[in-house]
Order: structure tokens, then sequence, then C-alpha cells
């Protein structure tokens, strides 16, 4: 059982839950890897979603390496209320928010491996792909709208043409 320091004087147990699905959940992810088969052969289990949602956010993302889908709905479940709830804010657009939200987490999908502990925790490395994500898309939206703009007057503030339109072709 692991100790943190707590107020002066006191530890504060970090134990694990002592059941999941009256099993003892694991340790870590380095329970789920080398484990040995029945002829010796060493075998990867995955884990349940259950057992992945009492891990740790780096626990989790080394299992989304490894490409664990229930570490990936795990880490989803555990955050993809508050990056919804961030690009919202951000976009004020229900829908593109919940698009941005699900790129985010393609993206972590796609580049767990690029997480880098020592430079800080998974929360902060997901919502700043999610922040990426959402000023991409306010971006997207600024050129869209520039390049309306820009064939609307194109095609509006033109003058008429008197041979473009067929009654006034055939009065002439």
């Amino acid at each position: 059982m692991a100790k943190a320091a707590g107020p002066p004087g006191e530890e504060i147990s970090m134990a694990r839950e002592t059941s999941v699905n009256g099993r003892n959940p694991p340790v870590g992810v380095s329970s789920y890897i080398d484990m040995q088969g029945e002829k010796g052969d060493s075998v990867t289990r995955r884990p349940t979603l259950e057992e992945c949602k009492a891990l740790s956010d780096r626990e989790l993302l080394e299992l989304i390496v490894r490409r664990t889908r229930a570490a990936l709905e795990a880490l989803y479940e555990r955050y993809s209320g508050a990056v919804y709830s961030l690009a919202v804010h951000m976009l004020r657009d229900k829908g593109a928010a919940e698009e941005v939200a699900q790129d985010s987490f393609f993206n972590v999908w796609r580049r767990a491996s690029s997480f880098r502990s020592d430079r800080g925790a998974v929360a902060p490395w997901l919502f700043s792909i999610a922040h990426h994500r959402v000023i991409d898309e306010v971006r997207r939206r600024r050129r869209r709208e520039q390049s309306h703009v820009i064939h609307d007057v194109d095609l509006v503030n033109q003058p008429a043409d008197d041979t473009s339109d067929p009654m006034l072709y055939a009065m002439l």
C-alpha cells in the first residue's frame, strides 16, 4: 500500500479499492503485460472497462498506446464532459463542440505515444489537444466566412449584364 504525505504528522493511504466485480483490481498496467499463458507463452490480457476505471490517467495512457479500447473509453468517461464544456464555451455551438470533443479523443488514440510524463500530467495534455482543436475550428470558420463574403461580393454586387437574361437579350 502506497503512502502519500498529508498534513504535517499524517500520512494518507493511497490504496486502491479492494475489489472490482469480486476480484482484486490490478496494481497497474504491468499486471496486464507479460502474463504467462497455459503453455508458458507470454500473453497480454486486455483489462475490462471496470478495471480501467480504477487506473490512473498515466496508466490509462500506457494502455491506450497498446491499443486498449477500454482504456480510451475510461479516459473518455472521465474527461469527455469537461472537454465538451471547454469546446462549447469557446465555440458557442453544441454541434461543433461535440465534433471537437470526439476529434480530441481520436487524437489521443492516435498520438498517445507522444505524451511525455516528464512534461506534465495527462489532463493538461488532453486539454491542450482539445484547445488546439477548438482553435483549428475557429480558424476554419473564419476562412469559410471570409470566402463567403468574397464570393458574395463578387456575385451579388456585379453590375447586371443585359446579355445574361434571355428576356432582356431578346428585347435588344
